[in-house]
């Protein structure tokens, strides 16, 4: 970035290129040409070989008048979808798009990434569907026309931010959508050419050619979750069955095929709930006697079954009700159950921090949806015979005080701030959860 705009004069001739190629574009576009003429004229304007660098020539540019340019541009580029050709115009003026973008400061207001999120709809549902059925060089570049689309994507999700509007987060998951359905698409066509058979997939492996594009959809997965998990109480109906069908389509490829499916990057997801391997100091894996083995791999299984349970607790929390006793414990809360493990022996005993804080938040969710029904049903009595028959009412009560015990435990020996500051919300929920005159 630096070097680029430390010459403005130099080579491309500072702003000139970029200028003189979008003024030419606004003043042929005041008489309205036919689709088809102005597709030429994107053609010859921005995807010459001859046409000089651009990208550098935008970088000495206001942020404003670049992001302004940016969407003229995607607006014009939109109108000429329909046009025979416009297949190699589009994914040139997506990749320029792109690169502008990615070396310049572009300030673009909440109207104008509509326009461009229009244009790469556009983009996705002309060019690149029409590359998956064509021959594999068309194939290669659509999906990197689609990566580029979704580092355009992750640009408006880190500028609109939490600002965003029901109505961009529903335009950015449509496009998302498409380009899933892209990717299946070329899955299923790599699928036929080589035959079926391949019973796993091994990420990072260099045999396996589908590795990028099933990053790239998982990539893309983890965009839709986060665009949810704003929005998804607020979605239209149809939004919401196009989602489930991708996800059924996906889920029955995957499992058709016996498939192992696994990212071999941990990409454009810092705050991912799955990400083990963050270089945070806060969420570090701190305990010496973790080994890689189980930190990648049971110590995940454990993070996705947690977060399963949690995300089922919060969607429903009365499901889990009779279940309490095989998720929590009745007794001997401090020592590890090497055959039965509970959300508490990961809380006390997993290797690393962030199954931990993630136990405590499940508990925490489990707590609060349950407050009413816990102080007005659970009691304590003391343990029974061991095999006897025990009421969900006592091993209810039993429970809450293998929590207490568990929490205060932890709470007057833990250092790491993360996990701390979730225990103590355990804590705050165990309090007004539990009927004190019942159950003490």
């Amino acid at each position: 970035m630096a070097s680029t705009t430390s010459t403005p004069t130099s080579g491309g001739g500072g702003a000139r290129p970029w200028r003189t190629a979008l003024l030419t574009l606004r003043d042929e576009s005041v008489a309205s040409p036919s689709p088809s003429a102005l597709l030429a004229l994107l053609r010859r304007l921005l995807l010459s070989p001859a046409s000089p660098s651009l990208v550098a020539s935008a970088a000495v540019l206001s942020p404003h008048e670049v992001g302004s340019d940016v969407v003229f541009l995607a607006e014009k580029a939109a109108t000429v979808a329909p046009c025979a050709g416009a297949d190699d115009v589009l994914p040139g003026v997506c990749h320029l798009i792109h690169d502008v973008m990615c070396k310049t400061n572009t300030e673009i207001d909440s109207s104008g990434w509509l326009a461009l999120l229009k244009f790469l709809h556009e983009l996705v549902k002309c060019s690149v569907e029409g590359a998956c059925v064509k021959g594999l060089s068309d194939r290669t570049a659509a999906l990197n026309t689609l990566s580029e689309c979704m580092q355009i994507l992750r640009f408006s999700s880190k500028d609109l931010g939490r600002s965003s509007s029901l109505t961009e987060n529903s335009h950015v998951l449509r496009v998302l959508i498409l380009i899933i359905s892209c990717l299946q698409a070329e899955l299923n066509m790599t699928d036929k050419s080589n035959g079926p058979g391949t019973s796993s997939y091994i990420p990072g492996s260099t045999s396996s050619k589908n590795s990028n594009t099933w990053d790239m959809k998982i990539s893309a997965f983890s965009m839709v979750e986060d665009i949810l998990c704003k929005i998804a109480s607020t979605i239209s109906e149809d939004l919401w069955l196009s989602v489930v069908e991708l996800l059924r389509k996906v889920m029955d490829f995957v499992t058709a095929r016996n498939l192992i499916i696994e990212s071999s990057i941990i990409s454009d997801s810092e705050s991912s709930r799955y990400d083990l391997g963050s270089s945070d100091s806060d969420l570090s894996d701190t305990d010496g006697h973790a080994k890689n083995g189980d930190r990648f791999r049971s110590s995940k299984a454990r993070l996705t079954a947690i977060l399963c349970i949690q995300d089922i607790c919060r969607a429903d929390p009365k499901s889990l009700t009779s279940l309490w006793p095989l998720l929590l414990p009745e007794s001997d809360v401090l020592q590890q159950r090497k055959y039965r493990a509970t959300l508490m022996t990961c809380l006390i005993f997993d290797p690393v921090t962030k199954v931990r804080v993630e136990a405590a938040s499940t508990i925490a969710a489990m707590l609060e949806g349950q407050a009413l029904v816990l102080t007005q049903v659970a009691e304590y009595k003391e343990s029974s015979k061991p095999g006897s028959f025990t009421t969900l009412s006592c091993s209810l009560g039993q429970i809450l005080m293998q929590l207490h015990t568990g929490v205060m435990y932890l709470i007057q020996r833990e250092t790491q701030a993360t996990l701390l500051a979730a225990l103590f919300r355990v804590l705050i929920f165990l309090i007004s959860a539990t009927p004190t005159p019942r159950a003490f």
